[in-house]
């Protein structure tokens, strides 16, 4: 727990005067939106949330399943290792 000094004691005294933080200077708190930069951040809610439903939307009503095909035909009498097998329809 800090002591507390007197504000009359030579002690205050010498600590103000060597206080070097009173010097600078003390930021005012003032209000920052003005009613352009509200009416700007609505607008840019409105637009992100809007795309976002929209996309969600399309994901959802027009996602068709994909179909997966092979375009090699496979030879049934040939016994595949796995790592063999998916390698030839990475490479071909």
């Amino acid at each position: 727990m800090p002591m507390a000094v007197p504000r009359r004691s030579p002690t205050f005294s010498l600590l103000s005067k060597a206080d070097i933080f009173s010097y600078l200077p003390v930021p005012v708190a003032k209000a920052v939106s003005s009613r352009g930069s509200i009416l700007g951040s609505i607008f840019l809610l409105i637009v992100f949330f809007s795309y976002v439903i929209s996309t969600f939307y399309l994901f959802c009503t027009d996602n068709p399943p994909r179909i997966n095909t092979v375009l090699i035909p496979v030879d049934d009498t040939v016994e595949y290792l796995v790592p063999a097998f998916a390698f030839t329809f990475v490479y071909g």
